[in-house]
């Protein structure tokens, strides 16, 4: 997604800010929860713009692997 993203931007950085997991008692698998700030400037513009992300992601033992079956993400605009 950030690759797609980045083309549409001179720059943009994306700054991880808080973590949390929440590993599951019975298992591989659990809870993550993120939150993030992207700053950046559209192509051809001079407003810096940054966004706050939130990110939430469920982990699951896949065949002896974890694996990410869930992810959701959401931005607040500024």
């Amino acid at each position: 997604m950030y690759g797609v993203v980045s083309t549409k931007y001179e720059y943009l950085r994306i700054a991880p800010q808080d973590a949390v997991v929440l590993p599951n008692s019975n298992d591989k698998g659990g809870l993550v929860y993120m939150t993030g700030k992207e700053t950046g400037v559209l192509k051809g513009g001079t407003t810096v713009r940054e966004e706050r992300d939130a990110v939430f992601a469920v982990i699951k033992e896949v065949n002896g692997e974890r694996k990410v079956t869930e992810w959701r993400e959401t931005t607040l605009f500024f």
